[in-house]
Order: structure tokens, then sequence, then C-alpha cells
């Protein structure tokens, strides 16, 4: 399983293992086919493309508001982010937050013409282009409707793309890019578990044979 650049990652293994050696599933959260869009709407002033390409990675940190706009959704009723303050607050500490994650980001834009692109987004892509229809382990796809870097569109996109008879796209209608992590994980990461029983059952019925 991938989420988000994890998940290309993901893809490039599961493409280049016809024979189903290394990976016996695939799962793609929150990931765009060709790599996520930063919107036009969050390039205020230039100000992205300023920090991603500064000789200062540490000047990647976002800051609180960033990662609530970002990767989080905004219930409606409340008008506060979907991710509780514990879970914002872990998943914005060490050892997640490294250094290192900051310098593959640079490097990767350094790799990747189509990242200059201009408004109304910033492409951020793979260095290598994923051959999805490469791949036809069982697959799941999952994304938030409300996911700024990914959306519905373009994981449906990836769910035609892939190669895989048995797959399954889901969509949670008040999610975002980093829907396992918001107030309604608990029904949201009901999918790994489904997913992951699956081969499971496929295993103790070989066993059983």
């Amino acid at each position: 399983m991938g989420w988000s650049q994890g998940g290309l990652i993901a893809g490039l293994l599961a493409a280049s293992d016809p024979q189903h050696q290394l990976a016996a599933g695939l799962g793609l959260l929150s990931v765009a086919p060709g790599g996520f869009v930063i919107p036009g709407d969050l390039l205020v002033s230039g100000e992205v493309q300023r920090i991603l390409f500064s000789a200062f990675p540490e000047a990647l940190t976002p800051t609180q508001s960033d990662i609530d706009e970002i990767l989080f959704g905004t219930d409606p009723r409340t008008g506060k982010p979907t991710i509780s303050t514990d879970a914002l607050t872990t998943f914005s500490a060490p050892p997640f937050s490294q250094p290192e994650s900051s310098i593959a980001v640079v490097q990767e834009a350094e790799l990747c013409p189509a990242f200059l692109g201009t408004l109304p987004g910033l492409t951020v892509c793979p260095a290598q282009a994923v051959p999805w229809g490469n791949i036809t382990v069982p697959a799941l796809v999952v994304d938030g409707a409300l996911d700024l870097l990914v959306g519905e569109d373009l994981a449906s996109t990836l769910f035609n793309s892939l190669g895989s008879t048995n797959k399954q796209l889901i969509i949670f209608p008040r999610n975002a890019h980093g829907w396992f992590l918001e107030d309604n994980h608990d029904a949201t990461d009901r999918v790994f578990d489904r997913f992951l029983s699956s081969f499971d059952l496929e295993h103790r019925e070989a066993a059983g044979s």
C-alpha cells in the first residue's frame, strides 16, 4: 500500500513484478496517476515555488494551517479541520516529519520539468511514469472527494488505468487527502481491513486445499 506519492512507488513496484513475486495486491491511497497537483489558488504570490526551490530544505516545514488546508477536510458544520488536534500533533512531529522528506521533495522537483508548470496548478510528478496498465494484481483505490491534490476525477482515472480485473474504487464524500487520519477514521479504516482480510482468506483456502 502507498499513500500519496508513496502510491507511485508502490505502483512502480507492482508494475515491475509480472509474476507477482513481490506484490500479491496493491493499495493506492490518495494517489493521482501522474503525480498530485497543487491547486492554483494555493499558490499565493509564487510562495510555494519560492519555498520548494529554497536552498534551505527546512523551509519546507508547513504551518498547521497549511497542513489543515491541503491535507485535511473541514467540517461544514463546525468549520474546524476534520483531523483531531492529537492526530495532527502526531502527524506533524518526528519521526514523521523528517528533513529527509523535504530534501526528497526538492530533488523530485529538480528531476521533473512538469513541476515548473504554471497556473492553474503545479504538477508534482514522479521521476518515472508508472505503467498502470501492467498491474494485474487485486487493487484498491481510495480517496476523499474533498482531496485538493487528487480528487474523485483523478482517482477514477487511476482506477480505470489499472490492468487489474479484481479492483475496487472507494471515494469518501466528506474526506480529503489524509482521509484515513480524519475524525471518521474508524469507518474509513475498514477498507484496509476488508482488503487485507481477502488475502488472508485466500491463504487459508489455499492451505486447506
